[in-house]
């Protein structure tokens, strides 16, 4: 197989992944907005596997560019435009960068509901433990029934 034809593939795989990438942001954000701890956790160890996949076909673009002492996929070009079907390789490039770039702002947004949802609920354990410092009750595990109000009888 040639390497442009292996890069034709590997660019498409990427785009492949970051479009799978890019639904699991979704849901991830729906999770967020929904608070629904098991699925998130369950959506970090997807996006783990999605990395490894990731790093997987970083490696095998890094092989070919070496080999045409390449840093990134514009200098690969740049080194084999004579070669009439590099315009296949500029437009998935294009499309992969396009994705990154949703990625990117999706990433931003998930990452700011998070912030958000963080400093609610900081907020409402602040105001919780005001409410109970300043009214020196302690309550059951339900937060229903002051404990010093109900009597204890225990015998042995």
């Amino acid at each position: 197989m040639s390497d442009l034809v292996r890069l034709k593939d590997i660019l498409s795989s990427f785009i492949e992944v970051y479009d799978n990438l890019l639904s699991v942001s979704e849901q991830e954000r729906e999770y967020l907005v929904n608070v629904d701890i098991k699925n998130l956790m369950r959506i970090v160890e997807l996006k783990q596997y999605i990395g490894i996949k990731l790093k997987n076909l970083e490696d095998e673009l890094k092989k070919i560019l070496n080999k045409y002492n390449a840093d990134n996929i514009s200098d690969f070009l740049f080194v084999v435009s004579e070669n009439k079907s590099v315009d296949d390789i500029r437009v998935l490039n294009g499309m992969l960068q396009e994705k990154i770039n949703e990625f990117n702002r999706q990433t931003e947004i998930n990452r700011m509901i998070t912030e958000e949802s963080v400093s609610f609920y900081n907020g409402l354990m602040n105001i919780y433990m005001e409410l109970f410092k300043s009214n020196n009750e302690n309550y059951d595990k339900d937060a229903s029934v002051n404990i010093k109000q109900e009597s204890v009888s225990v015998r042995v």
